[in-house]
């Protein structure tokens, strides 16, 4: 049984590997989390819950954890009590609201459980049941080599589908997917061909994730964006006659240890200091690493990454409470992290706070895109808001094509500069 893998399949013959336990099934909803496990394309009557249960590795088979659904869970034609959990084996039936689904082996190896589950998009979904378009097979069935554990630089590879993340893992540059050719993964300037052509179903169903994390529309024929530590873009049907996705690993390299202590100095200090790169949440993690150990630990407000957890011990604001911004705004030095504009502006109106400073985490390519930025979320007078925004942030810190700038924000004839620092020749 050891090297036994298993897999989930629905009654059209559509299936879907499990893999990185626990798995979390249930439907994407709008604003809710994206399980592992998506099930939208078999609940046209939408019954299953955005976390319907959740799935763990055993040794005879799959525990099922029901979360709660209003809809139910059934394992071998029993349901279970809200949060009950029973033992799945092989051949066993798993039934999610009004979805059935049965238990049988796969040909991955087993999966292992040693390594918490990165945070990600899902497995992909089930495909269509149209004759004339037959249902995708799931990424595992694309075969390539056992995928090594994530490279130890900690890529943040949440946003790939998983069949592009093994080559991503085993530290390719980029990966390509094109129906009609087989993954292609760039290493070392060299494009190289991995395992079998890939479909349109294959393809699509990538798309579809991609989709998901870049929060586009179904229908979207393009598009691009940033996830992660990766870029990604893709074109689709009607704008060309195949699909194509590519998505390039942008590797994130720290601050230089004197900026980040520069930054945490002012944030200890009460001042307040925007965050701007690629990575704001890694950014604000080195700072955060950085500020007086003696003093009392960061608050934070985190749209980032909503699923993962902050570093052991700090207090994370939990946003759908009322009062939580409120909450954070007093007393403890703050970190907000990719706040949207609706939440930002606020945050910036209670500047400067009356104890502990401020680190504001945006994604932003330069300095005067970022601070441009903060002017829009004021929402008043342009001229007022940038030279209140000038008056009340100390200092930038920005990753700008791989290099790091820190200077004081600094606004004349109309255009946004950094000087030095307060002190600073």
């Amino acid at each position: 049984m050891a090297a036994v893998g298993f897999a989930l399949r629905a009654p059209d013959g559509a299936s879907v590997t499990l893999e990185r336990f626990p798995i979390l099934v249930g439907r994407v909803t709008p604003g809710g989390p994206i399980p592992d496990v998506d099930l939208s394309h078999l609940d046209p009557n939408e019954a299953v819950d955005s976390h319907h249960c959740e799935l763990n590795l055993e040794e005879d088979g799959v525990e099922v954890h029901d979360l709660g659904g209003i809809s139910g869970t059934w394992v071998d034609g029993r349901r279970l009590p809200p949060g009950g959990r029973a033992l799945l084996r092989l051949g066993g039936t798993l039934r999610v609201a009004g979805v059935t689904l049965s238990l049988g082996p796969s040909s991955a190896r087993r999966p292992s459980v040693s390594a918490p589950p990165p945070p990600g998009p899902p497995f992909g979904g089930w495909g269509t049941t149209d004759a004339s378009r037959p249902a995708p097979p799931p990424p595992s069935a694309i075969p390539t080599a056992p995928a090594p554990a994530p490279a130890s630089s900690g890529d943040d590879l949440s946003g790939a589908p998983p069949l592009a993340r093994p080559e991503l893992e085993r530290g390719a540059e980029a990966v390509r997917l094109e129906p009609g050719f087989q993954l292609r993964a760039l290493r070392h300037g060299r494009w190289e061909s991995v395992g079998e052509v890939l479909s349109e179903g294959v393809v699509d169903d990538a798309l579809r994730t991609v989709r998901r994390v870049l929060d586009l529309t179904e229908d979207a024929a393009s598009g691009g964006g940033a996830a992660g530590d990766l870029s990604i873009d893709f074109v689709a049907p009607p704008l060309t006659g195949h699909a194509f996705l590519q998505l390039r690993l942008d590797r994130w390299e720290p601050p230089p240890a004197g900026a980040i202590a520069q930054a945490a100095a002012i944030v200890d200090g009460g001042g307040t200091v925007l965050l701007g790169g690629r990575s704001p949440r890694r950014l604000a993690v080195a700072l955060a690493a950085h500020l007086d150990p003696r003093g009392r630990r960061p608050r934070v407000l985190d749209w980032a990454e909503p699923r993962v957890p902050g570093p052991e011990g700090w207090p994370q604001m939990r946003l759908d409470v009322p009062g939580s911004r409120q909450a954070a705004l007093e007393g403890d030095p703050l970190l907000v992290i990719e706040a949207p504009t609706g939440e930002l502006g606020p945050i910036l109106r209670a500047l400067p706070r009356v104890a502990g400073g401020t680190a504001l985490g945006i994604r932003s390519a330069s300095a005067p895109a970022a601070l441009v930025g903060l002017v829009a979320a004021l929402t008043s007078d342009p001229a007022t808001s940038a030279a209140w925004v000038a008056a009340t942030i100390d200092a930038v810190l920005i990753e700008r094509s791989g290099d790091w700038e820190l200077g004081r924000p600094l606004f004349a004839g109309g255009r946004w500069s950094l000087g030095p620092l307060d002190g600073e020749p």
